[in-house]
């Protein structure tokens, strides 16, 4: 069957990097596992309808279901890893996570996946898969030194200007977006996504890209680097991993920042429509 899945979600989903991962989700604790599992059944689902099309019409295509499967994938990936954070050195942040808002899971695949971009930047990160060693090896600079070692998120210690121990990426991220508001209002837009997706409007309706290539391949990864994320956290349970504080702080900053600024807005339209209509009678 796998012919009539995409072929380039099955390079990178059954890849030497994805098939170690995939190795290790059994390990997990129950609920991350079933959601880490679910996962990668989204993003097979994904491959296999972005391959169907209308044989009466063309703009039946099927991207827009393929496209609602890719973000339900990184929706139970970021579940699995809140969950488990949960029970391990992290409550004290995920307790401030909402996990069944929208906002909430938006914002934290799209921390971790700007964190991960940035810490790449900072340490000329790169990563490999060594089948000698069955591990994921991770190349970096710290302190103008080439090190190698098994990928990990404790590898790197994040430190601001002042030399001081990195709690949040907030500003980095608002810096990445031109200032906060068009960052939240960012975050807003993928928290909607799915209803955008999904749903017409007075105006019309999504049909989604010809070529889905381009978004199997980036949220395919995406979602894969959320459950390794997982995965190494769970397997350091007995330690507090800084990347993580980073990951939830920042995606709890980020969801709570943003759903002020809608609540104002919101304020300010209702305003703005009451002075419209005038006095009443």
């Amino acid at each position: 069957m796998s012919e009539n899945i995409h072929h380039e979600l099955l390079r990178i989903l059954e890849g030497e990097m994805a098939l170690w991962i995939r190795a290790r989700i059994g390990d997990l604790p129950d609920e991350a596992k079933f959601r880490a599992n679910n996962a990668l059944s989204a993003l097979y689902w994904a491959g296999g309808i972005s391959t169907l099309h209308s044989s009466l019409d063309r703009k039946y295509r099927f991207s827009v279901p393929a496209t609602f499967c890719l973000s339900h994938a990184l929706e139970e990936a970021v579940v699995a890893f809140v969950g488990c954070a949960s029970v391990g050195e992290y409550k004290s942040l995920t307790d401030k996570f909402s996990i069944g808002n929208h906002r909430y899971k938006s914002a934290l695949s799209w921390v971790i996946t700007e964190i991960t971009n940035l810490v790449s930047d900072e340490f000329a990160l790169a990563l490999t898969y060594s089948k000698d060693h069955d591990q994921i090896i991770a190349r970096f600079v710290d302190e103008g030194k080439t090190n190698y070692a098994p990928a990990s998120l404790k590898l790197l210690n994040m430190k601001n200007a002042d030399g001081e121990r990195t709690k949040s990426f907030v500003e980095d991220i608002y810096a990445n977006y031109a200032n906060e508001g068009a960052a939240l209002r960012y975050l807003q837009d993928m928290a909607n996504g799915r209803n955008i997706l999904m749903y017409a409007t007075g105006e019309g309706y999504l049909t989604g890209p010809d070529d889905m290539t381009y978004n199997l391949r980036e949220l395919s990864k995406t979602t894969l680097g959320v459950l390794w994320a997982t995965i190494d956290l769970w397997e350091n349970k007995g330690e507090r991993l800084q990347l993580v504080e980073i990951f939830l702080q920042t995606a709890v900053d980020l969801a709570k920042s943003a759903s002020r600024l809608r609540n104002k807005e919101e304020q300010e339209r209702k305003k703005a429509k009451g002075a419209a209509a005038g006095p009443g009678f």
